[in-house]
């Protein structure tokens, strides 16, 4: 939600480089399909990278006109250490034909894995 608003959505960083969007731990917007991709996040600044692309249905029944995507890249400006999870902060892009690269915002990741998973490692 580019508007002044704020969302938040559960993702997942798979070791092979893509990345699982939630459809349900979300308090935006709800896709019909979303995936993206992720490089970096050794420690250095800007090492983070990651793009996520949203399809979103338009209209309903009878005026529903087809669906729409929409792609933005997130770069990681701060990676660091909050008690034992990592965070990351950064802007998120927009890639215009008119006005090319532009900045619409920001984000902040914190990794929850441990705490989703449990101690014992499982769900």
């Amino acid at each position: 939600m580019e508007d002044q608003e704020t969302c938040t959505t559960e993702i997942y960083l798979v070791d092979d480089g893509s990345v699982q969007v939630s459809s349900t731990q979300t308090d935006g917007p709800l896709p019909s399909a979303a995936a993206g991709t992720w490089t970096g996040g050794d420690g250095t600044e800007t090492s983070f990278r990651m793009t996520i692309a949203r399809t979103f249905g338009t209209g309903v029944g009878m005026d529903d006109v087809g669906s729409f995507t929409v792609e933005r890249s997130f770069r990681g400006a701060e990676v660091k250490l909050i008690g034992e999870a990592f965070s990351i902060t950064g802007t998120m892009h927009s890639s215009d034909i008119i006005m090319g690269d532009i900045d619409v915002g920001y984000f902040s990741m914190i990794d929850t894995t441990d705490a989703k998973l449990g101690e014992d490692g499982e769900e």
